[in-house]
Formats: structure tokens, C-alpha cells, sequence
């Protein structure tokens, strides 16, 4: 898995299409403690467990967006709780992730995300 990359909403689709493969948005802000949380769960996954998953560790990247700084993609996404979690796939809109900050739990929460067909963006 990459690094968590922060990005801004006017490069969201660039970084998208130029990455390629599956990207976990995560939308945060500084004063988010639950953020912190799920950003320390991502931090301790390890490659093991998301081959096992049946996920490719060096295709899945890490996005991180400031609410604040994002509002406009916030409003889009409909986004109404931090942090929030968007799966996408080759540069495509996939679904929502929804899962407690626990390692295991963000890694079974993407392989099902995964596993479903693409949802409609919000």
C-alpha cells in the first residue's frame, strides 16, 4: 500500500487517472480524533494482510483530503461525518466505505467494497 497522500479536490481526478488501480479516498481535518484513528489503522496494515484479501498491496493508494480546504468536493460526495471513505477503481467513483478503525475491519470493508459491483456517486 502507499503512503497516505494528501491531495486537494481540483487534483482528486488527475491523481486518480494517473495512479490507476483501487484509491481509498479518506476526507478528514486537523481537528478530526476519529481521523486520527483511522489514519493509524491504514498506517498498520501490512501487505500480508491485504494480499490475503485478495488485494494487490502496490496498487492501492491513499488519499487524504481536508474537508475544509475540499468543500466543494465535500458537498458533492454528500459527505456528513469525518471521517468519510470513498473507494475508486481506475480512476472511477466505486462506493462508500463504512467500517470501526481497526486494520482488519478497513481491510474486509474494501475487499467486499471491491467485490460489489460500482455504485453511483452521490
Amino acid at each position: 500500500m502507499t503512503p497516505l497522500q494528501r491531495v486537494h479536490e481540483h487534483d482528486l481526478d488527475r491523481t486518480l487517472r494517473r495512479l490507476g488501480g483501487v484509491a481509498l479516498v479518506i476526507i478528514t481535518s486537523q481537528w478530526c480524533g476519529a481521523c486520527k484513528l483511522v489514519k493509524r489503522a491504514l498506517a498498520s496494515v501490512d501487505d500480508e494482510a491485504l494480499a490475503s484479501a485478495g488485494l494487490e498491496p502496490d496498487a492501492l493508494h491513499l488519499l487524504e483530503l481536508d474537508a475544509v480546504e475540499s468543500a466543494g468536493l465535500v458537498a458533492d460526495l454528500e459527505v456528513f461525518h469525518l471521517p468519510s471513505m470513498f473507494v475508486y477503481r481506475d480512476g472511477e467513483y466505486h462506493a462508500p466505505l463504512h467500517a470501526p478503525a481497526r486494520a482488519d475491519a478497513l481491510v474486509d470493508a474494501l475487499a467486499r467494497a471491491l467485490a460489489a459491483p460500482p455504485v453511483e456517486p452521490p
